[in-house]
C-alpha cells in the first residue's frame, strides 16, 4: 500500500512475448491504479533529428504485478511511459514496486 499517491494509471501488456521485431497484440491489464510517477531526468539528443528521452521512477502497489513489457499510462497527463526495470518491496505494511520508466519522444525513437 502506497501511503501517497499523485495519479492513476493504466497498465498495458504490449504483447512482446517471443520476436521483439514483430507486433504483439496490446492488452489493458489495470485501470485507475493510484501510483506516484517522480524523480524526472533528461536528455536530448540529435540524432537523425531532434529527439527527448525522459525518465521518471513509478511507485505503485503491488497488484498489478509489473513486466517490462508493460506501458504504463497516466490518466492524468495521458502520458505513455515504457517500463525498464521492476523492483518489488515488501515491508512494514508499505508493500510496493518501483518501477524504472522512459518517454522517448522525436528522432527514431517516435
Amino acid at each position: 500500500m502506497l501511503p501517497v499517491t499523485t495519479t492513476t494509471v493504466t497498465v498495458i501488456d504490449q504483447g512482446g512475448i517471443g520476436d521483439p521485431y514483430e507486433a504483439g497484440t496490446a492488452t489493458t491489464v489495470a485501470t485507475g491504479v493510484p501510483a506516484h510517477i517522480g524523480s524526472p531526468s533528461g536528455m536530448e539528443s540529435r540524432l537523425g533529428g531532434e529527439r527527448e528521452v525522459v525518465d521518471a521512477v513509478l511507485h505503485i502497489d503491488v497488484t498489478p504485478l509489473l513486466t517490462r513489457s508493460y506501458v504504463v499510462v497516466d490518466e492524468q497527463t495521458d502520458e505513455t511511459w515504457s517500463i525498464t526495470w521492476v523492483r518489488t518491496r515488501i515491508g512494514l505494511g508499505l508493500d510496493h514496486q518501483r518501477a524504472g520508466l522512459v518517454a522517448v519522444k522525436g528522432g527514431a525513437g517516435g
